[in-house]
């Protein structure tokens, strides 16, 4: 049975991280060839608008029946050259040699192209084996996650170039600095010497500009610190504050990909959009320089801070679904799949709604692919 060991909700790994992952269902799948069928090609989409969240299921391409030894970095090596992956999951099988893996590219075009290469120019291979099966993923979940902020910055930078755009700080506004007494720790337990320390709280203006439409957005957020030494509290609420302004800057745009054109930044919210001709940045700025330097290593940590929150939930995951496998029945001589059954059955407490966790329908259809769907909850 193929069992994933980590949740999928907020998928954060690098795609060299080849650990493997845990879905909260058990799943069969049964697939038949029809010689009576032939692969349709979807055409590509003339304009394509990237937003930044994790890839919908029209990205993300399903294989089956691969190599025990396969990794995500022999994945990403095969199908990398169709266009840029966000994340790679891989499925491992307790009980026989055979890997799943899901591509999630960025854009929908690039899963189009890797689809239609694989079946009507040449089948594509990974580690000098052909792949049995590719096909578009037919369950996703249907909430719109927002990227991570060290991913964001990754994409950004490939599809628009790290000289296209910029962000600069304007100015902080200060809310408070308190001095707290600890007198429990996070358990609650009485501490035995209370602790003193400082919490700081501060906003943060920063600008966000598009070079290539000439274009300047604004965004503020806050940034709450604390640290035995005032100072340092303060230091840290400034960058948290900053780090959470260029975070939300991502959520105002997106980018639009046009066949033959450079890709384009768009505004989403025309009100954040701010005069860029117009030199109105504080005065008082340079003092705050320092901050700058600190946020030069922003990413690295804000990517510490994500992946300790990731584990969390996976150990959250591992002990609320470690009874649920997936299991996948794949005819081996199937090298064009394009019937595809699912048996799904759903162990679960009646107290538990897994609606928004999985979604299976015949958005396949268009790549000739047949979708019967039996659902049972005992």
């Amino acid at each position: 049975m193929y069992t994933q060991q980590k949740q999928t909700q907020t998928q954060t790994q690098n795609v060299n991280n080849n650990q493997s992952r845990i879905i909260p269902s058990s799943f069969s799948f049964q697939s038949s060839q029809s010689n009576n069928k032939v692969y349709k090609p979807i055409p590509l989409k003339e304009m394509e608008l990237f937003l930044f969240t994790i890839p919908s299921k029209e990205k993300t391409l399903m294989l089956t029946d691969l190599d025990e030894n396969t990794t995500k970095k022999d994945i990403e090596i095969a199908f990398s050259r169709f266009g840029l992956i966000y994340d790679i999951v891989v499925y491992t099988n307790k009980n026989s040699k055979r890997i799943l893996g899901l591509i999630k590219y960025c854009l929908e075009n690039s899963a189009i192209s890797a689809l239609n290469h694989h079946h009507t120019i040449e089948k594509i291979k990974i580690n000098g084996r052909e792949c049995t099966s590719v096909v578009l993923s037919s369950f996703k979940s249907d909430k719109p996650f927002e990227i991570p902020f060290p991913k964001s910055l990754q994409i950004i930078n490939h599809l628009l170039g790290f000289n296209q755009w910029s962000t600069e700080i304007d100015r902080f506004e200060h809310e408070y600095t308190r001095e707290i007494l600890l007198e429990t720790d996070l358990n609650g337990v009485p501490l035995q010497t209370p602790i003193r320390k400082y919490e700081s709280k501060w906003y943060a203006l920063v600008y966000s500009t598009f070079k290539q439409i000439d274009v300047r957005i604004s965004t503020v957020s806050h940034g709450v610190g604390e640290d035995s030494c005032k100072i340092e509290a303060t230091r840290n609420a400034k960058k948290v504050a900053v780090s959470n302004s260029r975070k939300l800057a991502f959520t105002k745009i997106g980018i639009l990909i046009i066949k033959d054109q450079s890709p384009i930044p768009c505004i989403l919210d025309q009100d954040s959009i701010v005069d860029s001709s117009s030199n109105n940045f504080n005065s008082d700025c340079n003092q705050y320089m320092f901050d700058n330097n600190l946020i030069q290593n922003d990413e690295n940590e804000q990517q510490q801070e994500e992946e300790e929150e990731q584990q969390q939930q996976e150990e959250f995951d591992e002990n609320e679904f470690q009874n649920n496998d997936i299991d996948f029945d794949f005819d081996t001589n199937d090298s064009n799949p394009t019937d595809l059954d699912v048996d799904v059955d759903v162990d679960i407490d009646t107290d538990v709604d897994f609606s928004s966790d999985i979604k299976i329908d015949d958005s396949n259809v268009d790549a000739g692919v047949d979708i019967d769907v039996d659902i049972s909850i005992p």
